[in-house]
């Protein structure tokens, strides 16, 4: 009987095995933990074991929130990076987790039509406790949801009608929102990103906590955040920049934030800049600040706080404002003392730019001499990037804590170039950027023009548009990046109408012939080759060395590899003559080259390695184009290839590379159907990439025909970034771009991603075609069908 049971045993567990149910003992049952359930935006459904082997497969809401219907309560489901258009809204109606891969990493785009979230428990309305649902909503952004009018005129709030455009929160819910960036997310009523509509008048405790609100909008009320009739709401180490209210005649109040018939706490936050129509101001109704920035720039007519429904900011609470408007806080900084809240100017704070900068939402930070700096007391743990508090003899004040290892990302402009210190306007305009200026971060730099009537500049490609003659004064800024400050330069340029003509002198040499027998032979050195010229005069004039200009401006000529071919009968191929360019070239400035070239001189210059060094071509992977691949030591390793904001992003290994196509008017140039990079004879090629050995440098190469368009010096951070033009007479058709280089440790580390050039009708391979009009459930079956070289070590996502 024993071996009966023990047989039967090892039966049930074997046949649970293979039907994917959990084995259950004959004794009594085995508690089950929550299960994590992975979503991904492309790929083969797995065994939902992670985003390399998800669960559920799919580019919207359908596959979000069918994992989310498989749950059960306590249960997390986990959105893998990429974009979901949520085009029908998600509904959480269970207690459960939805967490992403970062705010900047898993973005949820309601494509300005949906609200993308409603958070509700069983029961709507009843007011009955004990039924209540915790929703913990983390690491992703939501964008562009919409809540309108979706009942046709009916009650405000009644299942999320024009209330919350990112989320909305009805009844006994219990939400919590951590790490979360909000972007453009409107509402016709309330609450532009986030609204919670109690009901009741109950106390139900939500949080949120190291978030951002930008750009969100609401009709009515609170253009980021709204909490109606309902206590127990809490705002910590949080960041909220230029929300607001429509400008319509509905608006109403609390541009950024609104507690009615509710009250809310907010701890250790930032709101900067918003906009309502004159009189409405930033806060509204019950809300209690403590250590928090309310400022508006100089100007605005958008009051910090509410003459008529007073927030509670004065006091011990170390608040600082910029106007006068919050009841008791009028005094100086100085005047108030030290944990006091008190009136400053936006001067006086000097808060850094709102971005992301290397962290996992987006912040503003308080920049070196700040008065907020130190001036709180009582804060503990963390800011909103994981900062602990406090860093100096006091509390900072607002969302950042300022690290005491802060410095300046300062910028230096003496490779900012553009061929010369002359630009002219009849010349190719706009004018392209030929070597960039560099910050200590390694981050890029964003371009202005201080002389807008004689110049103007793109602002992230840095092309120049000339429009009048005179100086032209161009600015370079940089990104404040970890624990970096934000840091400027300028540059000056002259402006000139006509491009001079360019003139080439001609030497004439007499050679004597004579019958005496030599006792030496003297080799003669060959002359340089002349530089191109739009036009030409020539003189005659004694032998020597003459100046050539090349006064108008364009990128960098890219270096051409000699490849040897079978020789001719010189020991060279006119083939290998045709490809030789110089390995040096200054563009738009004089150098100096002699008069005249010949064949037998190119032939002379590939013999001597002296004279003229060839560059030798790597071996890279094969890539086509929409595909890719990153080498390591001579090995594939696994990678994720993205397409994000018509960027192809490659990420393995700690290394990341990104590569896109700059139009003629310097806006990225659209992916094509089937997200391959296409580029026309008038773009650029813009590249960069992270996880390269510091100060160490990374070729840029383009094949077929092997081309170095250039080499770039990585920043300290291992990062690396340049614009290149595609060489003249490069054939239309599938190409592979190159970034070799070596890695932190050392190792030789190549990215290749694969692209189409010119009018070719080349593109995505047949097989990737296949695997993008297969259904899911053929999958598998189609990869048997994709040849080996395809199925490389990458992840299309």
């Amino acid at each position: 009987m024993r071996k009966f049971f023990a047989s039967a045993i090892a039966v049930a567990s074997t046949l649970s095995v293979v039907s994917g149910v959990v084995a259950i003992s004959l004794g009594a049952a085995v508690a089950v933990g929550p299960t994590t359930h992975y979503v991904a935006r492309s790929g083969s459904v797995g065994v939902g074991s992670g985003c390399s082997s998800p669960g559920f497969v799919g580019a919207t809401h359908a596959a979000i929130q069918a994992a989310m219907n498989a749950a059960s309560s306590g249960d997390t489901v986990y959105v893998c990076a990429g974009t979901y258009s949520i085009s029908t809204r998600l509904e959480i109606t269970k207690s459960l987790t939805l967490t992403g891969a970062g705010a900047a990493s898993t973005t949820l785009d309601g494509g300005g039509t949906t609200q993308i979230l409603i958070v509700q428990d069983a029961n709507l309305n009843d007011g009955v406790s004990g039924d209540e649902i915790t929703a913990n909503i983390k690491n992703m952004s939501f964008v562009n949801g919409y809540a309108s009018d979706f009942l046709q005129n009916g009650s405000e709030c009644d299942d999320g009608n024009r209330c919350g455009g990112a989320i909305f929160v009805e009844n006994e819910s219990l939400t919590n929102v951590s790490g979360v960036h909000f972007r453009n997310n409107k509402a016709l009523f309330i609450g532009g990103a986030f609204a919670r509509f109690i009901g009741n008048w109950a106390t139900v405790p939500s949080v949120i906590e190291s978030s951002s609100f930008e750009s969100n909008k609401a009709g009515f009320d609170g253009g980021a955040v709204a909490t109606l009739f309902g206590f127990g709401f809490t705002i910590n180490r949080s960041t909220f920049y230029q929300n607001g209210l429509l400008p319509t005649p509905n608006a109403r109040s609390g541009a950024a934030i609104i507690a009615n018939f509710a009250n809310a706490t907010i701890n250790d936050s930032t709101i900067v800049d918003h906009e309502a129509p004159s009189g409405i101001s930033v806060l509204y109704g019950g809300l209690t600040l403590n250590r928090t920035i309310v400022a508006q720039s100089s100007g605005s007519t958008t009051d910090v706080c509410d003459p008529y429904a007073q927030q509670t900011v004065d006091g011990a609470r170390g608040n600082l404002v910029t106007d006068a408007s919050c009841q008791n806080v009028s005094q100086s900084k100085a005047a108030a003392g030290p944990g006091n809240s008190a009136r400053v100017t936006m001067s006086e704070l000097n808060l850094g730019t709102f971005a992301f900068r290397g962290y996992a939402t987006k912040t503003i930070p308080l920049l070196a001499g700040s008065s907020a700096l130190d001036h709180g007391s009582g804060c503990t743990g963390d800011d909103q990037v994981g900062t602990s508090r406090p860093q100096g003899s006091g509390c900072d004040i607002g969302a950042v804590e300022r690290a005491t290892s802060s410095g300046i990302n300062t910028v230096d402009v003496s490779t900012w170039s553009y061929g010369g210190n002359t630009l002219y306007r009849d010349a190719v305009s706009p004018v392209a950027l030929v070597s960039p200026p560099t910050d200590a971060g390694g981050q890029g730099v964003s371009y202005g023009s201080q002389t807008t009537g004689i110049c103007t500049i793109d602002a992230q490609t840095g092309a120049l548009t000339l429009v009048a003659n005179g100086t032209c004064t161009l600015v370079a800024r940089s990104t404040g990046y970890l624990n970096n400050d934000e840091s400027s330069a300028t540059k000056t340029l002259t402006v000139a109408a006509t491009t001079p003509t360019t003139t080439t002198t001609t030497t004439t040499t007499t050679t004597t012939t004579t019958t005496t027998t030599p006792t030496s032979i003297v080799p003669t050195t060959p002359a340089a080759t002349t530089a191109p010229a739009t036009s030409s005069t020539s003189t005659t004039q004694p032998t020597g060395t003459v100046v050539a200009q090349t006064p108008s401006p364009s990128a960098v000529t890219p270096t051409t590899i000699v490849t040897k071919s079978p020789a001719t009968t010189d020991g060279i191929s006119q083939s290998e003559v045709a490809l030789i360019v110089p390995t040096t070239v200054t563009v738009g400035q004089e150098s100096e080259v002699s008069a005249t070239t010949t064949t037998s001189i190119a032939k002379e210059r590939v013999k001597n390695a002296a004279i003229e060094p060839a560059t030798v071509a790597p071996r890279i992977a094969e890539a086509d184009p929409g595909d890719g691949s990153l080498t390591i030591g001579g090995q594939e390793v696994e990678a994720t290839l993205e397409r994000v904001n018509d960027q192809i992003v490659l990420n393995a290994a700690e290394m990341s590379a990104t590569v896109s196509a700059i139009s003629k008017d310097g806006s990225t140039t659209p992916l094509d159907g089937d997200g391959v990079l296409r580029l026309g004879d008038d773009d650029q090629i813009r590249v960069a990439a992270t996880g390269f050995a510091p100060d160490s440098e990374v070729e840029i190469w383009l094949f077929s025909t092997p081309v170095l368009l250039g080499k770039v010096t990585v920043a300290g951070d291992g990062s690396a970034s340049a614009i290149f033009e595609i060489p003249t007479g490069t054939e239309s058709g599938n190409h592979r771009v190159a970034l070799n280089g070596k890695n932190s440790n050392g190792d030789d580390a190549s990215f290749v991603v694969g692209f189409v050039f010119g009018d070719s009708p080349s593109g995505v391979s047949a097989a990737r075609k296949l695997l993008i009009s297969i259904p899911i459930g053929f999958a598998m079956f189609a990869a048997l069908l994709v040849p080996a070289r395809r199925r490389r070590k990458v992840s299309l996502v």
